[in-house]
């Protein structure tokens, strides 16, 4: 696409600070920086410094693209904007009416969640972001799994942030419109606006001027492999952060919403609708700088709209989002009542450096008393890394020492299943375990006992895996912390697939003496094994692991066939309460 002409109008309040942008970079070791600056509808500063890429010594510039992560929720809040003054959604309508599959399994938010409750963080989910970075998720699936996700709290009570809500209204804005999301974003939102960006990371790979991104691994800048991820960013997370951009396409978007709505002197979305998304809703979305900073006093009255943070800047409304992907930052300000607006980049994840940089701009801008942002929040975040090194290397601590595992390596390996989360398999490498999530891969080292800490290599992320076993010996399930909000999600292990096939259920089906008594064993339909026996209701098998097999309705009892030298089943063992009564098959 054709690169919009950047016209600067000149602005004494940020002369000089090109210079002050690089000396920025240098004090917090960015590899590059862009960023834009906006009053009264024109552009007052736009520069960037650095490098986009490091290896091939290439500039960072205005132009240049990177993933804006969570600043895409404001494209999507503005989508649903859109079709709701289409008449074809509602804010205020419960979404299970307009759109009967979306379901939760909390029953009073299933039935009440709204447009503004799903845009707003309020519903009384968590994150549960393992549900779209297992590498094989669609966004078009969140329906099947949102039935199955624990709550942490109660339905309107508390702001969480939840980027399953946003992919799922992506998912209603492609069904209600009939037009695929992308799509819809690109005819309604990024033709008129004249934006540069995409909604793929394979399409800005292809732009000759994007972003390499990085970030620090074990104490060391790293590479973003982008195209190992392209999956997770360009179809599972659709809506909720798959946005690529540069500074230049961010100042188009702030006009846009600083012009309430008009582009070119054309209403896109009415003031009233456009309002409602940068409207706070609930009280929450608290600044990085309370952390930092206890006891702050500069940002107050933090909450969340639509798409959007709200708070109060140094006594002035400033609407914001922050974007972080594994190899790029990004933070977009406004300031409605004073016609000013700032986008800040960095290509590398996490670097709170977005935030310095858009507070001195607005300060500049605002004519405030200077402060030094930079002093205040480097300390701060450099301290917090520190500890999180100290963190991990503290974990042997609470390690119970000489504790072996109670099973053999292979007698881990399987599928698990969560209906909420998808299949893990546990499989074997080298006489080592690890565990599958989709594509995603965990190296499994021994904690204790039956516990293994997972890691997830590629942003240094560890926790715990716990395996359960019955007292079969079978080991039934694994819980593992996928999300901090709630308890360990429960994985329950599948059956081996060869106890489904027709031919080893064939080598099972026939006459038994049990108990001194003829009893049987017949497939009803495809794969069902049911046991029969005169004075006894007809009892489903459900098959558990090798020759092992339980009444679909107790679970208390369990059937285990036997093989003769010549691999053919002589018999079976029941089992339930202590109690272990043989039976033996009857020859035609």
């Amino acid at each position: 696409m054709h690169r919009r002409e950047i016209v600067l109008t000149d602005i004494s309040e940020l002369n000089g600070f090109d210079d002050e942008l690089e000396k920025l970079r240098v004090h917090w070791d960015a590899p590059g920086i862009s960023c834009v600056a906006l009053k009264d509808n024109e552009i007052i500063y736009s520069h960037a410094v650095g490098l986009r890429d490091i290896g091939k010594n290439l500039p960072m510039t205005p132009h240049t693209i990177q993933p804006i992560g969570s600043c895409s929720k404001s494209f999507t809040s503005t989508a649903v904007a859109m079709l709701v003054e289409d008449g074809k959604l509602d804010w205020d309508t419960p979404v299970h009416k307009m759109f009967p599959k979306f379901e939760l399994k909390d029953p009073t938010a299933s039935a009440k969640t709204t447009l503004v409750d799903m845009l707003s963080h309020r519903t009384g989910l968590p994150r549960h972001d393992a549900v779209w970075m297992d590498g094989e998720f669609t966004y078009d699936q969140i329906f099947d799994y949102l039935p199955h996700l624990d709550f942490s709290r109660d339905f309107r009570t508390t702001f969480q942030y939840n980027n399953l809500m946003y992919i799922a209204a992506a998912a209603i804005v492609e069904e209600i419109s009939g037009v695929n999301f992308r799509k819809f974003v690109s005819k309604r939102i990024f033709k008129p606006l004249k934006i540069n960006a995409n909604m793929f990371l394979q399409d800005m790979l292809k732009d000759k001027d994007h972003t390499k991104g990085y970030l620090y691994l074990n104490a060391e800048r790293s590479e973003v492999k982008y195209d190992a991820i392209a999956h997770a960013e360009d179809i599972a997370v659709t809506g909720a952060g798959t946005i690529n951009a540069g500074t230049a396409d961010i100042a188009e978007w702030l006009k846009f919403h600083l012009n309430i709505g008009t582009v070119d002197g054309k209403q896109l979305l009415s003031p009233e609708n456009i309002k409602r998304t940068h409207t706070p809703v609930v009280i929450g979305g608290y600044s990085r700088l309370d952390e930092w900073v206890p006891g702050q006093k500069w940002i107050k009255q933090s909450a969340y709209a639509l798409g959007w943070h709200t708070e109060i800047y140094r006594g002035f409304t400033r609407v914001s989002h922050s974007g972080h992907t594994e190899g790029s930052s990004t933070k977009i300000y406004f300031l409605p009542g004073e016609g000013i607006g700032v986008g800040v980049m960095v290509n590398e994840y996490g670097n709170p450096l977005t935030d310095v940089i858009g507070k001195i701009i607005l300060d500049k801008l605002l004519k405030l008393e200077p402060v030094d942002w930079s002093k205040i929040i480097k300390p701060s975040y450099d301290e917090f890394l520190k500890v999180i090194q100290q963190t991990k290397e503290k974990e042997a601590d609470l390690r119970i020492a000489d504790t072996k595992p109670a099973h053999l390596v292979e007698n881990y390996c399987g599928n698990y299943h969560n209906p909420g989360y998808g299949t893990f398999a546990i499989i074997s490498e080298e006489g080592e375990l690890r565990a599958m999530l989709g594509s995603l891969k965990f190296r499994l080292t021994h904690y204790h006992y039956d516990t293994f800490q997972y890691h997830y290599d590629r942003q240094d992320f560890r926790d715990t895996l716990t395996f359960y076993t019955e007292s079969s010996g079978d080991i039934e399930s694994f819980t593992i912390r996928l999300e901090m909000q709630v308890p360990p999600i429960r994985f329950i292990r599948l059956p081996d697939e060869h106890m489904s096939d027709p031919e080893f259920l064939g080598k099972i089906v026939g006459k038994y003496e049990y108990y001194g008594r003829p009893a049987e064993l017949v497939v009803k339909g495809e794969n069902t094994l049911v046991f029969m026996m005169a004075g006894l209701p007809p009892m489903e098998l459900i098959p558990i692991r090798g020759m092992r097999f339980k009444p679909k309705h107790s679970s208390s009892k369990t059937f285990t066939f036997q093989e003769d030298t010549n691999g053919e089943i002589a018999g079976f063992l029941v089992s339930e309460f202590g109690n272990v009564i043989p039976a033996k098959r009857i020859k035609s």
